[in-house]
């Protein structure tokens, strides 16, 4: 009899050991998960309030742009400067490995910056 509840105790210890085992390994992966979960939720609103934050710079930044266009001389300060863009831009066309092919007499400036409505 002593020897049939000494293995029986046994057999229930192992059984509640292995419960333990169990349970704490189930917690753990709950709490990994839920980790990951509030790590992928700062990271998503993080992600959103830079967003917001860069939507509403270039929105103040176009309406400050909007206003020096509309004041006096604007449009012609748009105009030079799309222009000096556009001649810049030329310059880098041709590298050592592309060939550029072009309509229009590129000797003519007044006419390929007749489209930004610059006079030179």
């Amino acid at each position: 009899e002593r020897n049939r509840r000494a293995i029986l105790e046994k057999s229930v210890g192992e059984k509640q050991s292995l419960i333990n085992t169990s349970e704490g390994l189930m917690r753990e992966l709950i709490n990994n998960s839920e980790g990951e979960m509030q790590k992928r939720i700062n990271e998503a609103s993080g992600k959103a309030s830079e967003i917001l934050y860069l939507g509403r710079a270039t929105a103040e930044s176009i309406k400050k742009v909007a206003n020096a266009i509309s004041g006096p001389g604007g449009t012609e300060a748009v105009k030079l400067e799309l222009g000096q863009k556009y001649i810049k831009s030329l310059t880098k066309l041709k590298s050592n490995d592309n060939k550029v092919i072009m309509g229009g007499n590129l000797a003519d400036m007044k006419e390929m910056l007749k489209g930004l409505d610059i006079e030179i």
